[in-house]
Formats: C-alpha cells, structure tokens, sequence
C-alpha cells in the first residue's frame, strides 16, 4: 500500500497548468505543503512537494493559496531524469488524489505569518 496522508501549511503560491491532449482537457495544480514537527524547544520543517491531476485541481486551484492549512492525502512516486552533466537526479513528489481544508492552528512562523519556501536543494 502506498497512501500518505499529512497537515501542513501550503508554503508557496500553487501552479495550475492546463492543455489538451488528443481532444481530452488535462489540468495539474503544483505547490509545496511544509510540515512541523515540534523537537525539544525548536521546530523540525520538512517540504513536500504535491502535485494533483484533473478537473477536481482545477477547481481547487482557486481556493488553494499560500499559507492555507490542508490536511492532504495521496501515494509517493519518484521521478528519475538526467541533468545536463550527465548526473541522474530524482524527485520525490505526492500525487494527492484529496485535500481538506482545516482551520488554521498555532504554529511558529516567520516574516508575515507565512512559512518560507524552500530552496531547491531542500525539495530534491
């Protein structure tokens, strides 16, 4: 069984992108869902990479912004590609297949009361 299921803060603005294939529409919505675990007297962060398929991203699309608490459910899948140097790079992302919105709860924030988005070396 592959099922994830995570609380989380959406950390970026999310990404809708929409085409036609063979006379069938397709839609996808991007974002980065950030999590916190409390550890002793600090917080530990990890960022997930989520990517959803369909007409149901898309209509979300318009209700999902950044800082939104989700509470999300999905399946891992890796990516494999090779770079320009040759280097074989993977990617692991959840393909959500559903989402909740939940009030927002306390939790530690920076800057404008939203979490930081990460650096491209912390999502790969």
């Amino acid at each position: 069984m592959n099922k994830v299921i995570l609380i989380g803060n959406i950390s970026n603005q999310p990404e809708v992108k929409t085409g036609s294939k063979d006379g069938r529409d397709w839609a996808s919505l991007r974002f980065n869902l950030v999590t916190s675990e409390k550890i002793g007297d600090g917080y530990k962060r990890e960022w997930h990479r989520c990517t959803w398929f369909g007409v149901r991203a898309q209509k979300m699309a318009s209700y999902l912004v950044e800082g939104a608490t989700l509470q999300i459910e999905g399946r891992l899948t890796t990516k494999k590609w090779t770079d320009r140097n040759g280097t074989e790079k993977y990617s692991t992302e959840i393909e959500l297949n559903d989402a909740n919105f939940l009030p927002k709860q306390f939790e530690p924030r920076t800057g404008d009361n939203v979490l930081p988005s990460p650096n491209e070396s912390d999502v790969f």
